[in-house]
């Protein structure tokens, strides 16, 4: 991996948004689905910065990585969609001991984003969008960094929030393992859509010569 690269992912919450045209926008009222801006609450002595709507919220805690860690619907039946935080960990390397390359095996240690305590968060507004910017350590239970972090950018818009990781690599890792993000949902969300990507589109091998 080099410093530079960036890796996104796209997370959406479900609310239904639905459009009418010029002239029939002109003759009503704001209806309660019409897109309004968000509520910014941050408490520096709880940890949590929230942004919210009359329908929906999303919070995340300052102390555990500036991690996304709530969504919550107004009118749903969890308390919290997230089970988890929404994570970002990897895996490196620690040992090459002669017993475990023997066996092709190697020991690593795990570092997350949400064990930085004193993560940078920011809040901005572009247009009609409210950004949170975060920039996170991958560290160890402990605390311990690993040389790696995250920059993690969360555009909230009316509806959903687009999210954005980017790896922040000082000097050449050697990693064994790499989860861009995890989350644990509440069992109450039981469907899901998304993007087809290659693997999807072609063969288990995106690179094969079959492909194309």
């Amino acid at each position: 991996m080099r410093s530079g690269r960036f890796l996104s992912i796209v997370f959406a919450a479900g609310v239904a948004i639905w459009a009418q045209g010029w002239s029939a926008w002109a003759q009503q009222v704001y209806r309660g689905w019409w897109p309004r801006g968000y509520r910014i609450e941050r408490n520096e002595a709880a940890g949590v910065l929230t942004l919210s709507t009359p329908y929906y919220a999303f919070e995340h805690d300052l102390k555990k990585g500036g991690a996304l860690s709530r969504v919550t619907l107004t009118h749903g039946k969890a308390k919290n969609i997230l089970v988890s935080p929404l994570e970002t960990r990897v895996r490196l390397v620690q040992s090459r001991a002669a017993d475990a390359a023997q066996f092709g095996r190697t020991t690593g240690a795990n570092y997350s984003d949400i064990n930085d305590r004193s993560a940078m968060v920011s809040q901005s507004r572009e247009g009609t969008s409210e950004v949170v910017t975060v920039e996170a350590s991958l560290a160890d239970r402990e605390g311990k960094p690993s040389g790696i972090r995250v920059k993690t950018t969360y555009n909230y818009r009316w509806g959903y929030a687009k999210v954005r990781k980017e790896f922040l690599i000082a000097e050449a890792r050697d990693v064994v393992a790499m989860t861009v993000m995890s989350a644990l949902f509440d069992r109450s969300l039981s469907n899901y859509g998304y993007r087809p990507a290659a693997m999807e589109e072609m063969e288990n091998n995106p690179f094969g010569w079959t492909n194309g």
